[in-house]
């Protein structure tokens, strides 16, 4: 008994060096939630009339709330949390929330393409992320990701 109780501590240390790098598995779960976003949203086919813009920006705004439903699941490093929440995650909620008003304004405005037209000053921007951080921390297919939205800069 007295042997199990020597061995098990090395036991316990070898059992909790197998669980990783917690930045490196945050990376790599955070990174493939958003390429699977933008291979989402590049498979959305564009409107075709001005009714279709309010479908397609439902759309896309499905897919992003997805992403970050997705990305505030996982644990990132404790040592990291609050950065990534003020920088990323906070600032993508808001930017997801911005998109379901702008869809509904969409959806208000119909087929009426004058109306729509005039929504384009409302266009949604993610310029509340820190893409330099994104891309700083290893996130750079989260950041690829955002970077072609209108508003946001590279």
């Amino acid at each position: 008994m007295n042997r199990l109780l020597l061995v098990l501590p090395a036991i316990l240390l070898a059992l909790s060096a197998c669980g990783g790098d917690p930045k490196k598995d945050f990376v790599e779960d955070a990174s493939a939630i958003c390429r699977q976003a933008r291979t989402d949203v590049a498979a959305i086919p564009a409107p075709t009339s001005a009714a279709g813009f309010a479908a397609f920006g439902e759309q896309a705004v499905t897919v992003g709330a997805k992403a970050q439903q997705d990305l505030a699941a996982l644990t990132p490093p404790k040592q990291d949390r609050a950065e990534l929440q003020t920088r990323v995650l906070d600032p993508f909620a808001a930017f997801v929330e911005e998109g379901r008003v702008f869809t509904d304004k969409l959806k208000a405005a119909g087929s009426d393409g004058a109306k729509i037209s005039a929504l384009v000053n409302e266009l949604p921007t993610a310029d509340g992320i820190d893409l330099d951080y994104l891309r700083n921390y290893g996130l750079k297919d989260c950041a690829d990701a955002l970077m072609n939205l209108p508003g946001s800069r590279g």
